[in-house]
């Protein structure tokens, strides 16, 4: 997807998410704040130079719509309350979104294309801590990525790191969990590539007991 496609305005918040997936803007170099691009990668030229491990979450699967293009039929991923106005007849929002299964294919796919040449990479992959137990809908989507990511292997390359709902002690802010809950999820995180990396079994869960159906 490049540049000259978009016809349509987007929130600001919004808008780098949708350069995050343009080719000819910075595909993957897209940070807020302001913060220097300078010492990213391209995502294509990283994985050239040798990646190790993929961190792979499901917040923008399980939130976002895919918009198709009319002509080249590619497709744009975000949340359609992001749209000022209405949106270009350039695009069609396909009925359904992309389905677990389906996500975690492509999840599947990604690792797979980076051991073509970084045959020792890893993968983990974390449900996304949201809690949308008030919205049916969201809720049975949430819990079945968390089925169909019972499909990522070890034997595959793959980690798991399983559902926990947050709770409001987690948060520091709206959008960012505190320091404590972040190195909660590393340290699972860790043991996870230890047990990919030497064939152990990690039994530390790491995070406060909570019931996630």
């Amino acid at each position: 997807m490049l540049l000259a496609d978009i016809d349509f305005k987007l929130k600001p918040s919004a808008q780098l998410v949708v350069d995050n997936q343009l080719s000819d803007v910075l595909l993957g170099k897209s940070l807020p704040y302001g913060l220097s691009r300078d010492k990213l990668l391209h995502p294509v030229g990283a994985v050239a130079e040798g990646v190790d491990l993929l961190l792979i979450d499901n917040f923008a699967e399980l939130l976002f719509r895919s918009f198709k293009h009319v002509e080249s039929n590619k497709r744009l991923y975000f949340h359609p309350d992001h749209i000022i106005g209405k949106m270009s007849e350039g695009f069609t929002l396909p009925s359904d979104r992309l389905s677990a299964e389906t996500s975690i294919t492509y999840y599947s796919d990604l690792l797979a294309w980076c051991r073509r040449s970084n045959p020792n990479a890893l993968a983990i992959f974390l449900n996304f801590p949201i809690d949308m137990r008030s919205k049916s809908g969201l809720h049975d989507r949430i819990l079945a990525f968390r089925t169909a990511s019972q499909t990522l292997t070890r034997e595959s390359g793959f980690g798991v790191v399983d559902l926990c709902w947050p709770v409001e002690t987690d948060f520091k802010d709206p959008y960012h969990f505190t320091w404590k809950r972040y190195q909660q999820y590393a340290y699972i995180v860790e043991g996870l590539m230890r047990d990919l990396q030497d064939g152990s079994e990690f039994h530390g869960h790491g995070l406060d007991t909570r019931e996630a159906i």
